[in-house]
């Protein structure tokens, strides 16, 4: 029996977990590579997502409650997934100081995948059969422990410019952290919303219902900015960028592959936008600055579906902006 060179598999593995994920977020997160699934996670207590009621009820009361709520549907780990899991790792499991996991990303080298919620899909032929099912397992017991799971190929991890040295991946997890962060805040409003909202609790309740609303969707309004802008490192390039090119974004454009038809009902619409496979966003900018020309930039993205993450295209838009206005600052060299 020898010793492997490597604990990575490959050394495109290693590449991305110091070059991309530990320098962008080492410095705040404690970053694991090649944990045991099992870890991580546990085989109890997981939501069936694939369950309308189950997915709106986790949304609303977070894991901890929905579990004990009678509207939740549970879902059985069977003796043979449990086997599955236990020969299983995850690439990378981002974690907050007290090594409390965070996120996990799988670095699909193998197949270039990704995943689309629950389902995972293959760019590559010659995959093992196997992958599919073993992976959407992963998936299933992730998301239905309320835990962000992407699985991402190479593509993920190229930067999005030269200037920006940041990646899809990047912005993935940026937009994850600043949903949890705004979920804890948010907690902590409906705990205690004078203090939040900063005024004494006698002043809060002489409010009006109505005055008590507005402040509440003010402080809804002004705290998803604001950790937008502490946690997700787009944001902050962008914020940058627009104040340095006196620029900003005109529009958008959204689109999904597979098409979704111009006539059908909103209804469908919706359920077709979280069915599609991938997303892509065309962003227009341009400038008060006459000397620079407008710019746009277009994202393909995989259409993820998944927990604390919010809209992919929001996050495609938020990318291809950022292009954009790199390359509006490239015109004055």
């Amino acid at each position: 029996m020898g010793v492997k060179n490597s604990v990575f598999a490959s050394k495109s593995e290693r590449y991305f977990y110091y070059d991309k994920l530990q320098r962008t977020w080492g410095h705040k997160y404690n970053i694991w590579h090649n944990l045991p699934y099992l870890n991580i996670f546990t085989t109890d207590n997981i939501i069936d997502i694939s369950d309308y009621t189950s997915r709106v009820c986790l949304a609303v009361l977070g894991y901890g409650e929905s579990i004990k709520s009678s509207f939740v549907k549970l879902i059985s780990i069977s003796e043979k997934e449990k086997n599955i899991l236990k020969k299983t790792s995850i690439d990378y499991t981002i974690c907050n100081q007290k090594d409390e996991p965070i996120l996990c990303i799988e670095f699909d080298g193998l197949g270039e995948g990704f995943n689309t919620s629950l389902e995972y899909h293959t760019q590559k032929n010659g995959v093992p059969k196997y992958r599919k099912p073993w992976m959407e397992l992963k998936l299933k017991v992730a998301h239905g422990s309320y835990i962000p799971y992407f699985v991402v190929g190479s593509k993920q991890f190229n930067e999005l410019h030269e200037e920006a040295k940041l990646t899809a991946v990047d912005a993935i997890i940026g937009k994850v952290m600043a949903h949890q962060e705004f979920d804890r805040r948010k907690k902590k409003l409906e705990t205690n919303p004078a203090t939040e909202l900063g005024i004494s609790e006698e002043e809060y309740e002489k409010l009006f219902d109505w005055e008590q609303h507005e402040l509440i969707q003010d402080w809804v309004f002004s705290t998803e900015i604001e950790t937008d802008f502490e946690y997700n490192p787009i944001q902050k390039q962008l914020a940058l960028l627009q104040k340095e090119l006196s620029a900003w974004k005109t529009s958008s454009e959204w689109n999904y592959i597979p098409a979704i038809e111009a006539n059908i009902s909103q209804k469908e619409r919706i359920r077709k936008t979280q069915e599609a496979i991938w997303v892509i966003v065309t962003t227009y900018t341009q400038s008060s600055n006459p000397y620079l020309k407008a710019e746009q930039a277009t994202i393909r993205l995989p259409n993820f579906q998944i927990p604390h993450l919010g809209m992919p295209e929001i996050i495609a838009e938020e990318m291809a902006e950022l292009i954009a206005l790199l390359k509006m600052k490239s015109q004055n060299s």
